[in-house]
């Protein structure tokens, strides 16, 4: 079954984008986006990314966080609540998912007419990737498209606005980005066409 990504869930993955680690616990996921997350995870833009060893409290009604024990018996994690015993935590909740960047491009580059040498290459780690050059409508030439992050981020504004000097083009280049554009760190970036 192919799940589309609707809006909700493109602006649930554009958060996650955003974040410092570009991840996002399951318990989050399950507990306020099971629909989007659903849909993420089957477009495989979500991938399994490692384990929080602390959850919310399930039993007790407080937010607080508690610490997760191995159960041998139960062949599980979860933890003491004095109110309700031993409580198994979801390998779900415990999950943390990730962006899968190359899987994002991918999906983000259909229908472009791109010329790339082997996929996107990181220009700044974890904030800047150079997709390839795109052909633009009826253009003769190709125009370069970048993918940028957190560029509300002063120091990784910095990084790109470096990266860009470096690279210079003779036309515009496309920066697609993630960050709205009410939060730029700054209004623009010469040559650059940011989306």
């Amino acid at each position: 079954m192919s799940l589309s990504i609707d809006r909700r869930a493109v602006d649930l993955l554009l958060s996650i984008v955003e974040s410092a680690d570009a991840k996002v616990a399951g318990a989050v996921l399950s507990d306020y986006h099971a629909n989007s997350a659903e849909k993420l995870l089957a477009a495989n833009v979500l991938r399994p990314d490692g384990h929080n060893a602390a959850a919310a409290s399930l039993a007790d009604f407080e937010d607080e966080p508690v610490s997760l024990s191995w159960s041998s018996e139960r062949n599980g994690y979860g933890y003491f609540s004095p109110s309700a015993g031993w409580v198994d935590v979801p390998k779900e909740r415990m999950g943390v998912y990730g962006v899968d960047f190359p899987v994002l491009f991918a999906r983000l580059l259909v229908g472009l007419d791109i010329a790339s040498r082997g996929g996107a290459r990181a220009l700044v780690p974890r904030a800047l990737w150079e997709l390839g050059d795109a052909r633009i409508g009826r253009r003769p030439q190709r125009v370069p498209i970048w993918f940028a992050r957190r560029l509300s981020d002063r120091r990784i504004w910095a990084d790109v606005a470096d990266a860009a000097r470096r690279r210079p083009t003779p036309h515009v280049r496309i920066l697609l980005t993630s960050t709205p554009s009410g939060r730029l760190h700054e209004p623009g970036l010469p040559g650059h066409l940011v989306v």
